[in-house]
């Protein structure tokens, strides 16, 4: 328990930090979609950080607001993000060389393990060490259309991004108008909330 009390404060603490040193010397990094998602980890780090700092229970209410839905959502997020970002490198997407030319090459791969896949797993930790609450959460869910529900609110968050933002110029992808990415962001991120729910629902035999 108490290594993961550590490793939630931890991350957390470099979270908020990273996330105002960002702020600070990159405003315009708010035009990021990993930026929205990353702010949104910070948060639900915080919030896990406090549960664990006054050793308290959430009730139960909150429980499927915290665990059932938002972190869920997260985890597809998470996951859109790592898989568009693996996309742009193979398509040679301009915003990495500009990150190059900015802060330079050894910071520009650090950063983007930092903020794309070390947040992927810290969430995994997650999902691993509060396996207890899974169960409850599959219970609880069992009386209402539980993935739709997820998948709305997991494709609003992208949505809003895409209709803001069209990823294709913003990041400097050649060759490829905004539909193609539009579809295979919103597909990654469905994949995720699907290996959750499968997972959620084997939960009994793990």
């Amino acid at each position: 328990m108490i290594w993961y009390k550590v490793t939630v404060f931890f991350w957390t603490a470099i979270s908020i930090v990273y996330s105002g040193f960002a702020i600070f010397f990159f405003p315009n990094d708010y035009q990021n979609f990993t930026t929205w998602i990353f702010w949104l980890q910070t948060i639900f780090f915080s919030i896990e950080g406090w549960r664990l700092m006054e050793n308290t229970t959430i009730s139960s209410a909150y429980t499927i607001l915290y665990y059932g839905i938002f972190f869920p959502c997260l985890l597809s997020w998470e996951i859109s993000t790592g898989a568009s970002v693996v996309y742009m490198m193979t398509e040679h997407a301009t915003v990495f060389q500009e990150s190059i030319d900015e802060v330079g090459e050894e910071l520009t791969w650090i950063g983007n393990f930092f903020v794309h896949y070390l947040t992927l797993i810290m969430l995994i930790i997650f999902i691993a060490h509060e396996k207890c609450k899974w169960k409850d959460i599959k219970t609880n869910t069992q009386n209402y259309d539980y993935i739709n529900l997820l998948i709305i609110i997991s494709f609003t968050v992208m949505f809003t991004y895409m209709t803001i933002y069209n990823p294709a110029n913003h990041y400097g992808i050649k060759n490829i108008d905004k539909l193609p990415i539009f579809v295979g962001v919103i597909f990654s991120g469905m994949l995720g909330l699907y290996i959750f729910y499968w997972f959620l629902q084997k939960i009994d035999q793990i």
